[in-house]
């Protein structure tokens, strides 16, 4: 038996535009779909390589301005919006919380999401990644719904 690794390819982070002809049909996964300008250009280049591309939906949970994402109070419009697209497969949502040691707050971001997630997958049953939690706040993440989580520097702790 030859080891056969099985692994994925995501790109988080927030994508440009102009650079998503450099990554569809590159990976498995883009994380960070925060706009409908960016929708429009991945419909189109997955159209032109005939795959369906699957996305995740980041949206902006936190009000710390230098954090990207599609505003929260809009996702299931914005979700819906996304359904005529047809080489987009919304996998699931995703967000950064707010990076404070207000527990508090961060718990109440993470149930707001895990809230409107199961809202979504009872409209939308392909749904099944609800991503948040890194390094610093993973383990509240988890204790709120998330089944993907974002390690970095932790990993090295």
């Amino acid at each position: 038996d030859k080891y056969d690794p099985k692994y994925t390819w995501h790109i988080i982070g927030h994508l440009q535009t102009n650079k998503v002809k450099y990554i569809v049909g590159k990976v498995d996964v883009i994380e960070s779909l925060d706009s409908l300008k960016l929708a429009e250009e991945i419909e189109k280049q997955a159209n032109k390589h005939g795959i369906i591309q699957k996305v995740l939906v980041e949206l902006k949970i936190s009000k710390d301005p230098n954090k990207t994402g599609y505003p929260f109070k809009d996702a299931k419009s914005f979700i819906s919006q996304l359904q005529e697209f047809k080489h987009i497969q919304i996998k699931g949502i995703m967000c950064v919380a707010s990076k404070t040691d207000d527990q508090e707050l961060v718990e109440s971001e993470f149930e707001q999401m895990h809230t409107l997630y199961l809202e979504l997958k009872e409209q939308y049953p392909e749904m099944d990644t609800l991503s948040m939690g890194m390094s610093q706040d993973y383990k509240l993440a988890v204790k709120h719904g998330s089944n993907t989580v974002r390690i970095g520097h932790a990993i090295f702790e």
